[in-house]
Parts: C-alpha cells; sequence; structure tokens
C-alpha cells in the first residue's frame, strides 16, 4: 500500500516509526532555542553588581535571601537588570571525614567566587579577615569610606588595622559590625565581633560603597 492511501492514523505512526529521532532531536532543539531567547533576551538573568561572603558561621537560607532581596532593591533600579548576591561560607570545623570534606569543599567554592571577581565585600572575624589582609585580597577602607567616617570608625574604635605582604604600616582594613542595627534585626552576626572589608573589583565600586553603608547601618 502506497503512503498516499494510509489513512491520516496510519501515516502518523509510519512518521514516527521511522523517523522518531530526528523529531525527538528536533522537538530538544527548539526548546534549547526557545529557552535561550527567553533567558537571554528577553528575560535575562540580572547581573551581579555586589557580591557579599559572609565568611564563617553558618546563616540560614531564608536570612540570606532575605538580606539580598533588601540589598537589591536599596542598592539598584529595576531598569538596571542588576542584585546584589550575598553568599554564605560556613564551617563546621568537626573531626569527622564528612565535616572536614566539607569544609574543603567551602574553602574551594570561596576561592572560585573570589577569583572569579564574584565578591566585593568580606564579611568575617577578626582572625579571617586578617588571614584575607595577609593574602592581598583586601582594599584599604579609605577607598570606600569618607574621610569624616573614617574618623568616627576611628575615635569609636571600630577599626582593624593590619599589613599586607608588600606593606610595613599598619592601615585601616575593616570595620566592625558589631553595633548593626541591620545584623541585630536579622538576629546574626551576633555570637562576636564580625568586620566588613572590601574586594578591589573594577567597575563595582559604587554599588560596593552604598551596599556597604546599608550593612554598618549608616
Amino acid at each position: 500500500m502506497e503512503f498516499n492511501e494510509l489513512s491520516p492514523k496510519k501515516k502518523a505512526e509510519f512518521i514516527w516509526d521511522y523517523y522518531k529521532i530526528p523529531i525527538i532531536a528536533a522537538i530538544i532543539i527548539v526548546c534549547i532555542v526557545i529557552w535561550g531567547i527567553n533567558h537571554f533576551i528577553i528575560h535575562p538573568e540580572p547581573q551581579v553588581c555586589c557580591g557579599v561572603a559572609i565568611y564563617g558561621p553558618h546563616i540560614e537560607t531564608e536570612t540570606c535571601d532575605a538580606l539580598e532581596e533588601m540589598l537589591t532593591a536599596k542598592i539598584t533600579s529595576p531598569e538596571e537588570n542588576q542584585k546584589a548576591e550575598v553568599t554564605n561560607f560556613f564551617f563546621t570545623e568537626g573531626s569527622g571525614s564528612e565535616d572536614q570534606l566539607q569544609d574543603r569543599d567551602m574553602l574551594d567554592k570561596f576561592y572560585t567566587y573570589l577569583y572569579a571577581l564574584q565578591l566585593d565585600i568580606f564579611i568575617g572575624t577578626e582572625e579571617d579577615t586578617k588571614a584575607c589582609i595577609e593574602a592581598d585580597f583586601l582594599s584599604t577602607v579609605d577607598e570606600y569610606i569618607t574621610k569624616d567616617k573614617l574618623l568616627e570608625f576611628e575615635k569609636n574604635e571600630k577599626l582593624l588595622y593590619g599589613k599586607d605582604s608588600d606593606d610595613e604600616e599598619e592601615l585601616p582594613y575593616a570595620i566592625a559590625l558589631n553595633d548593626s542595627t541591620l545584623m541585630k534585626s536579622l538576629g546574626i552576626l551576633q555570637d562576636e565581633t564580625y568586620y566588613i572589608s572590601f574586594v578591589p573589583v573594577d567597575g563595582r565600586k559604587e554599588k560596593t560603597e552604598a551596599a556597604a553603608k546599608i550593612l554598618i547601618g549608616e
């Protein structure tokens, strides 16, 4: 029997039996093209304009998301299609093999973000912040804070000083967050003094300064 003599149902069965793989491949390609147009052209993902690393303690995902949404709303506008990104790098410091593996994976993740220029603000303890200073990750705070505010922070003993590998002079690299009303309202970073410091990334200084003011509580 010729193809033209088949019923519509038999024709469909014949086409499916002989061209199943090309049809499935074509459908997948069309779906990928539609997704790409929607994802990259119609509704592109917002670009990260300020990455915040909370390093050390575990912060609930809901709290990080709330902080991220609040920062995004305050430092960007809808037409910019940008966002702040808050990432929690937490460590168990346990002795078990699973704990050690998790901590190593988390540290690897931190370095990946750092070297991919996804972090602009580092929040950590004095010990962790000083380790970043010695590793030359951070800028001095006078690059981001006005002279008047710097004097105020110095007067209130909120500055953390340190030396990088090339500098013999101690310079201010971080600001204490222990009095931050925002952190108190979120119920985080209250167990000890945490400091905010800055990772220099070209083109993102303005948003970083704006985010820092909110985090510090200015």
